[in-house]
């Protein structure tokens, strides 16, 4: 016997896909995928090379559009246009592929799109930057690192 305790809220999905289509000219890389993902669970997709599995997480977080089909995060509709707008509500997503910036700092990197956080009276300050990007460096274990260097002076692990 099994008791869900859970609200109507909690019952809700955090992110869905109904019908979500994507098509690169007449490669069809998604057809019609239903896919629900609720608040608390770890969704791991798996499957072949060309599946489809980058091109969904792509499109949840705003790389791709979808060709047809629609998203709905927290029980609203979900389409952004770009990693930036999905990041706003709280999507991101994390590529194996290089993810940087060459010849700009790592803070810059850090907050790449949302550097009008740090916008006072017009100009970027790169210190309020910095600081933030070295308490986010500090919190994953890589203190040692200058955010105000240029991502280009770190090795390539550490790029990544």
């Amino acid at each position: 016997m099994s008791i869900d305790v859970r609200t109507e809220k909690e019952n809700q999905p955090m992110i869905e896909t109904l019908a979500l289509s994507k098509r690169f000219g007449p490669t069809v890389a998604l057809h019609e995928v239903d896919l629900k993902v609720y608040g608390g669970q770890i969704i791991g997709l798996i499957g072949e090379n060309g599946s489809g599995k980058s091109t969904i997480s792509s499109i949840i977080a705003g790389m791709l559009p979808a060709t047809s089909g629609s998203m709905r995060y927290k029980g609203e509709p979900h389409a952004p246009r770009t990693m930036i707008e999905a990041g706003d509500v709280g999507i991101g997503m994390i590529v194996q592929e290089q993810g940087y910036v060459a010849g700009i700092s790592i803070a810059r990197n850090i907050f790449l799109g949302v550097e009008k956080k740090f916008r006072k009276v017009g100009f970027i300050s790169r210190k309020a930057m910095n600081r933030e990007a070295g308490g986010i460096l500090q919190s994953i274990g890589l203190g040692e690192i200058d955010p105000g260097m240029l991502i280009d002076d770190l090795n390539i692990q550490d790029r990544c």
